[in-house]
């Protein structure tokens, strides 16, 4: 795996953190939706579980399972950000952050760093040959 590889999987995390909290909010709108209907015809022979209880379960336990999710993907980026401290040079610190982590284009980073475009692109393919030295934080 590139060094480039590896940071874009901080992107990638945070889809996907995105992504799983719209499913946590989707399970606990569903949860409040849940209602029992009674009907006075039906006659109960034998022992049934209650759905309601038993789908109020089901969301629990896929909702924990998703924030257990969570916690290994910020595991992960956590790791990423720790390659990305160990860099030398300032510049390829704060270009690295600023790209991966905040998801900032190299126009928007030459803005903020007061440089042109190309010595952005620059500064990043430096960056990329210096953390792949830096990577065995996966």
């Amino acid at each position: 795996m590139t060094g480039k590889d590896y940071l874009l999987q901080y992107k990638i995390i945070c889809r996907d953190i995105k992504s799983i909290l719209a499913e946590i909010t989707f399970l606990k709108n569903l949860s409040t939706q849940i209602t029992q209907c009674l009907s006075p015809v039906k006659v109960q022979t034998a022992l049934s579980e209650n759905k309601i209880e038993h789908s109020v379960i089901e969301i629990n336990y896929l909702e924990n399972k998703l924030k257990d999710e969570i916690h290994q993907l910020t595991l992960n980026q956590t790791k990423i950000e720790e390659c990305i401290v160990q860099l030398e040079s300032i510049q390829e610190r704060e270009l690295l952050r600023l790209h991966y982590l905040c998801d900032k284009s190299f126009k928007e980073i030459a803005k903020l760093m007061c440089c042109d475009y190309r010595t952005v692109m620059r500064i990043h393919k430096e960056s990329l040959k210096n953390i792949e030295v830096v990577t065995p934080c996966h």
